[in-house]
């Protein structure tokens, strides 16, 4: 829930294009990249947690039951799926905007 309102967000703030050449957009920089950092350094301290931990004989179930673990992931998927779904939508838009306008009207 909250990674998708994440991604509304990410997507309020990005500049879409549509040029001749095609289309492009460029995201909010920041957001993306604290996101994907903050889910690599949570399982890079579980990994060094669990490898500091010499008790611990099954490394692999217990790695994925952390639930901060988990919950990051969710955080990080529900921002990219809103995210690339608000691209989509973005590209339909503009393609259907496309094909619906007049003949002889000039390229957006």
């Amino acid at each position: 829930m909250v990674g998708s309102l994440l991604g509304v967000y990410g997507l309020r703030h990005t500049r879409f294009e549509s040029t001749p050449q095609g289309l492009f957009y460029t995201p909010h920089t920041y957001l993306g990249i604290a996101l994907s950092l903050l889910f690599f350094a949570r399982v890079l301290y579980r990994l060094v947690h669990l490898s500091l931990d010499t008790s611990a004989s099954h490394a692999a179930p217990e790695f994925a039951q952390s639930s901060l673990t988990l919950a990051i992931f969710g955080l990080l998927a529900g921002y990219y799926i809103a995210y690339a779904l608000g691209l989509v939508r973005w590209r339909n838009s503009v393609v259907l905007a496309k094909t619906t306008r007049a003949p002889g009207a000039p390229d957006a």
